[in-house]
């Protein structure tokens, strides 16, 4: 039982490591070559997003695709990481019109991050597929799972370079205990517990000890 616990409290460790630990913002910044396919063209265009973080947590930037360009922000929800939205900016500067949600979920131990969101007419499926690469599907009302309107593949520029291929010093590069602080902090947590369940649960004094409560006697007899 002890172990089916202490196994319980490092995978719950594990899935907190996966939810906390992905910010999308820190992900999408950078520069993207992506390539859209529409359901009803064998034609694939190619696009991209670059994206600078603010001082106020937002991403700002560009979205070209074609000959269409396109200002855009990406906006976090109040007190989320992994939730928000992008958005059309204005002339002045300000958020126009929102293009999409999202709100990303930990799946397959954190490897993949998945968000299903809904706006208007419009559901978008967007897949974190690993720090370098993600799929956007965009299904229209009516349609299948199965048949999305229009899927954005992106992969990050630079690829390996872009997170730290060797011999390369990106830049930014956070310190060792910000970027695995938290996987720390838990891995502490599970020790802790599950130290306090085996002394807690232990019947009588630990094995090797010779004094236990009301041992008088033990000694040599007094003299009378």
């Amino acid at each position: 039982a002890r172990h089916a616990i202490a196994a319980a409290a490092l995978l719950l460790s594990f899935n907190c490591m996966a939810v906390l630990g992905f910010n999308f913002v820190e992900y999408f910044e950078g520069d993207w070559d992506i390539e859209k396919a529409e359901a009803d063209s064998a034609t694939i265009t190619p696009c991209a997003y670059s994206l600078r973080a603010h001082a106020d947590g937002e991403l700002r930037g560009t979205y070209t695709e074609a000959d269409k360009r396109l200002n855009v922000a990406v906006s976090l929800d109040a007190g989320r990481s992994a939730a928000g939205a992008f958005y059309g900016v204005l002339d002045d500067g300000s958020l126009g019109g929102k293009l999409f949600s999202f709100d990303f979920v930990a799946h397959q131990g954190g490897t993949q991050q998945l968000s299903q969101a809904r706006d208007g007419n419009t559901m978008t499926v967007f897949t974190v597929t690993s720090p370098t690469s993600f799929v956007l599907s965009a299904f229209s009302a009516g349609e299948t799972p199965g048949a999305p309107a229009r899927t954005f593949t992106g992969s990050k520029r630079g690829g390996a370079a872009a997170h730290g291929a060797m011999g390369q010093n990106p830049p930014k590069r956070k310190s060792l205990l910000r970027r695995y602080g938290l996987y720390l902090f838990l891995a502490i947590i599970v020790l802790l517990l599950r130290a306090a369940w085996e002394a807690g649960g232990a019947a009588g004094p630990a094995p090797g000890t010779s004094q236990p409560t009301g041992a008088k006697g033990k000694g040599k007899p007094k003299a009378s």
